[in-house]
């Protein structure tokens, strides 16, 4: 089952250990995400490590282990459809 996941869900998986991060491990799904999510990420990635209490490194090891679960989709991909998923 493919299931498209926003910014805020993949944020709280980073933020802490939960459902959500627990759901993003579970193999029985297929987690997709444009990939601006990525941009958004990194537009918050200070307050995220000050809240996950993480440095440089240990942060992005934590973002490569929950990507590793999620395939980014690029804007060329589903750029046609906006007007369509709007309406």
């Amino acid at each position: 089952m493919k299931i498209v996941i926003d910014t805020n869900r993949i944020i709280a998986a980073l933020v802490k250990y939960s459902t959500t991060r627990k759901i993003l491990f579970d193999k029985n799904f297929e987690f997709i995400t444009p990939d601006y999510t990525i941009s958004e990420i990194n537009e918050h990635k200070d307050e995220l490590k000050s809240m996950t209490h993480t440095g440089d490194e240990e942060f992005g090891i934590l973002m490569a282990l929950i990507f590793e679960h999620i395939k980014i989709v690029p804007e060329s991909n589903y750029k046609n459809s906006i007007n369509e998923c709007k309406n």
